[in-house]
């Protein structure tokens, strides 16, 4: 089962509710209420308002009579009473105050009705247009001038793209809202814009990014003295060591979190940090600390009306259940989880639910109940553009097929799996840790160049003076002294060296596999030219047994597998098999072993286990490589980078999130 903390903070509402817009239009009303009118008289008269709406009078037949501001804030008094549980009655009296300020030209008010409409818990993931509402609002106050509400609306529009998994589009607004903050000087607003982004940024999987805005956040509201958002950042950091499997970390930056957001009695922060601790728990296997964690979180998610909090950590817990064979109530819980995500259209994490739910019914052998369940899921992660959830799906989907015994409908959903998974191999691992790796060597190379350099020209100075000791220990003590400057402003170099260096790494690699590519065609080519005739229900024999012999028994682990004794085993000849090879994979015979056995190696490699109990020779040979020279040489050449590296530094499986 796959499963993850939950981005912490902006996939949640803001901590200001409702109340926030009521209090700020009911001190409109009061302070543009009619002169000479004291408070009681004003709550009176909003009172007497507030009556003739509920008995269905028109607000033009009594609008001479109040002020606009009143009339305003009598709506939104109505709208307060309609509780969570009659949405509708809600929007209406919203929508009601909403066209009177547009009637009567109070853009301003309009649009801070507006934000007080989406900072309304009770109308969260809800399905009315408030998404347009806003940019009306965020236009408005652009055009007069105010640029922290202008701000304010676009770091709202981030939060709502974002619930909805619309990531690229929470960034772009999250960039306007940064954009005004630096221009206008907004410190506190600019760093929870910084921290929104690293929210961001951590969802879309690229970390370097999202501790750089982390930490711009962190300097600016230390610099402020915020406990609360320093809490928050804290949090963030937190989510991200989680993410990078360092749960020490992880756990101290949470724990810290946690405590401050109980100073400040924050409780959104607190379900958050007591959610990503839970994970952090169940990962470590103390499952009954984990339960009791996402049980408190649940408790407070309730509280404060947070759908997104519940179904995220009902989700949690429903994985507890799982691991522990209670299928039923696992399922009660994903299904509760499920309902919420579609409450909050949340679709990633609908799609999430979808496959945990096929995971139970494929442990219990409903096999065409899960295969439909997880189609369910793959349309909705392509709908998402996730790639490592469409590969995670297709995978799934294919062993279901397999497991039903429709070998012929598996076959090519593992091919889409395995074509994904390659193409996300090669773009956001190997690319990157070549990157780091060139990084290394000319490092490494730089300082052994300086060292030789200035060795050589010691020992001709001491050659050329032997007799002059003195001056061979201040020549000396000179060339050292300018190898360490030179050596240090090389130090300082390597990161602009670095960057160049990187790409000149990467056009070589591409060049490489553009010449494979190349070579490889002309080879199918030469193929097919002495192609033979082979029906379509024998190459589809050969095949199922072929993906059988790969996937199941694993047989290219077998050291010198040739093509003949692979032949032997299909009960075919190797001309057969080399042209179906060819035909179905466009790989050589050798191409398509290596290829199983460096995936098996990376498999292998990442796993801490296996890492922490054999050397890198024994991986070697238990992927089905004879020696290690061989195995360094076809890794290289299949992912860019060598074994050790990898081992090093893999980046970990792709984490589903809530």
């Amino acid at each position: 089962m796959m499963s993850s903390p939950m981005i912490p903070i902006l996939a949640r509402r803001p901590l200001f509710v409702w109340l926030y817009g009521m209090v700020v239009l009911m001190m409109i009303a009061m302070g543009c209420s009619r002169n000479g009118l004291d408070p009681e008289d004003v709550a009176a008269q909003l009172s007497e308002a507030v009556e003739l709406i509920r008995a269905g009078e028109s607000a033009e037949d009594f609008s001479d009579k109040y002020s606009d501001s009143l009339v305003i804030s009598a709506f939104l008094s109505l709208a307060n009473e309609a509780s969570g549980e009659d949405p509708e009655a809600k929007w209406g009296y919203y929508m009601r105050a909403l066209d009177f300020a547009r009637g009567r030209g109070l853009e301003k008010e309009a649009a801070d009705i507006t934000t007080g409409i989406f900072l309304d818990n009770d109308l969260s993931y809800s399905h009315y247009p408030i998404d347009s509402l806003l940019l009306e609002a965020v236009m408005i106050y652009k055009a007069k001038e105010l640029p922290a509400e202008e701000m304010d609306v676009y770091r709202y529009l981030s939060v709502s793209a974002f619930q909805k998994g619309s990531y690229r589009q929470a960034l772009q607004y999250s960039t306007q809202a940064l954009e005004i903050g630096t221009a206008h000087d907004l410190g506190e607003k600019t760093a929870i814009v910084h921290s929104n982004m690293a929210l961001i940024y951590t969802k879309m999987g690229d970390y370097e990014k999202a501790n750089e805005y982390n930490f711009n956040a962190l300097r600016i509201f230390e610099s402020q003295g915020n406990p609360l958002q320093i809490a928050r950042v804290n949090l963030s950091v937190g989510t991200l060591f989680i993410l990078l499997k360092e749960n020490e970390k992880a756990g101290a930056y949470l724990q810290r979190a946690l405590e401050a957001f109980r100073e400040v009695d924050d409780l959104r922060g607190q379900s958050i940090s007591l959610t990503n601790l839970a994970s952090i728990y169940k990962q470590e296997g103390n499952e009954q600390l984990a339960l009791e964690s996402y049980q408190q979180a649940v408790a407070i998610d309730e509280q404060i009306n947070d759908l997104q909090g519940i179904s995220s950590n009902y989700s949690g817990i429903g994985d507890i259940y799982f691991s522990r064979g209670e299928y039923r109530t696992a399922m009660d819980f994903y299904l509760k989880s499920l309902e919420l995500k579609k409450t909050t259209n949340d679709k990633s994490g609908e799609g999430d639910a979808y496959l945990k739910i096929a995971s139970i019914r494929k442990n219990q052998g409903q096999y065409g109940e899960a295969i439909q369940l997880v189609r369910q899921g793959l349309e909705l992660f392509e709908e998402t553009g996730e790639l490592n959830k469409q590969r995670y799906a297709l995978e799934t989907l294919a062993s279901l097929y397999e497991l039903a015994g429709d070998i012929k409908v598996a076959l090519p959903l593992y091919k889409r799996s395995y074509i994904l998974k390659d193409s996300l191999i090669d773009h956001e691992k190997a690319i990157n840790i070549s990157l780091l790796e060139e990084k290394y060597l000319n490092e490494k190379l730089e300082l052994e160049n300086l060292s030789l350099k200035y060795q050589g020209e010691l020992q001709e100075a001491q050659i050329r003076n032997k007799k002059r000791m003195l001056n061979i220990y201040l020549i000396g003590l000179v060339l050292s002294a300018t190898a360490l400057v030179i050596i240090y402003i090389q130090f300082q170099r390597k990161t602009r060296a670095f960057k160049v260096l990187a790409k000149k790494n990467l056009d070589l690699i591409n060049k490489e596999q553009q010449i494979r590519v190349m070579k490889t065609r002309l080879e199918l080519e030469e193929t097919e030219r002495n192609v033979v005739s082979i029906s379509d229900d024998e190459k589809r024999k050969v095949l199922q047994k072929l993906e059988k012999l790969m996937e199941e028994e694993k047989i290219f682990t077998t050291p010198n597998l040739t093509i003949d004794k692979l032949a032997k085993k299909l009960n075919t000849n190797r001309t057969y098999l080399s042209q179906i090879i060819n035909e179905e994979y466009h790989l050589k015979y050798p191409d398509y072993i290596n290829k199983y056995r460096v995936n098996e190696a990376m498999h292998l490699l990442s796993n801490l286990e296996m890492t922490s109990r054999f050397s890198i020779e024994a991986i070697a040979k238990e992927a089905g490589f004879n020696t290690i020279s061989n195995f360094n040489s076809v890794f290289k050449k299949h992912t860019g980078i060598t074994p050790s590296l990898f081992r090093k530094e893999a980046e970990y499986q792709a984490i589903i999130l809530p």
